[in-house]
């Protein structure tokens, strides 16, 4: 295997990838197909599956680099097989227009604060509200904060997108108090990764992080991540509405635990 911090200096190359051998690279293929069919099936749980599975095989700046070439390619199947949902996303608008201003604060929050504090506080939070839901069986927000609420959300979501690198636990929490259908519920969450995607692959591109060869490896890793998430559209047809809600509940939460333990291993709060 590479030497470690051998990706801290440059482009993650090619040669580099592929130094791992044929049985890792068939791990990550698993992995994407199964983070798909995840995402396929509850529109969340990509980013979170693949990320972390991608830094305990490679490591963690790899895992960002290698995400970013994949995640709007992935995001682009549900927009386009719910793209009859999108006169009924409009009023979500708000949700949009926000997140560009949270994605350069969450720029500034990475560089003022330790990622760590950021990653734990997001977590608690939605571990909290996912335990919550979990008990009631469902996520309730008051009918007159829900549209107030849009922008700041958007904001929140951008914002944790960019710091830590995960937006599922703001946006989908919020998205599930709206009892959104199962369709626009999966439209919005998938429009919304695929844009931040898109910017955040655009900023690694200008910033010559990902080399053309990285990106031939994350586009090949599309393949199987692709077919994954038509095997969880297949799945959520035969999911329960309240089963469906359950199951988006479960993902948020593991994320949770994810960013909490993510934060106390940033802050050095672990032992060992």
């Amino acid at each position: 295997m590479p030497a470690a911090g051998q990706w801290h200096d440059g482009a993650v190359g090619t040669n580099a990838l592929l130094a791992y051998g044929p049985g890792v690279l068939l791990i990550l293929a698993l992995v994407v197909f199964v983070g798909g069919c995840l995402n396929g099936t509850t529109g969340l749980g990509f980013a979170t599956v693949v990320a972390v599975a991608l830094a305990l095989l490679l490591d963690a700046r790899t895992a960002v680099i290698l995400l970013a070439g994949i995640t709007p390619l992935v995001m682009l199947l549900p927009v386009l097989r719910y793209r009859d949902q999108l006169p009924h996303a409009r009023p979500l608008l708000p949700l949009f227009a926000t997140t560009p201003l949270g994605v350069g604060l969450g720029t500034y929050l990475l560089l003022a604060l330790p990622v760590g504090a950021i990653a734990l506080g997001l977590g608690l939070v939605t571990v909290v509200s996912m335990l919550f839901g979990l008990w009631r069986g469902e996520v309730t927000l008051p009918p007159r904060w829900r549209r107030p609420l849009m922008p700041v959300v958007g904001l929140v979501a951008g914002a944790a997108n960019s710091a830590v690198g995960v937006s599922g636990p703001v946006l989908g929490l919020y998205l599930l108090s709206l009892e959104l259908e199962r369709a626009l519920f999966a439209f919005t969450v998938a429009a919304m990764f695929g844009c931040m995607g898109l910017l955040r692959l655009a900023t690694l591109v200008a910033a010559g992080e990902l080399s053309p060869g990285a990106l031939a490896i994350s586009l090949a890793l599309c393949i199987p991540a692709l077919l994954g998430v038509r095997a969880g559209f297949w799945l959520q047809r035969r999911i329960d509405q309240k089963v469906f809600n359950r199951l988006v509940l479960l993902v948020l939460l593991v994320a949770g635990v994810q960013l909490v333990y993510r934060g106390l291993g940033e802050l050095h709060l672990l032992g060992g």
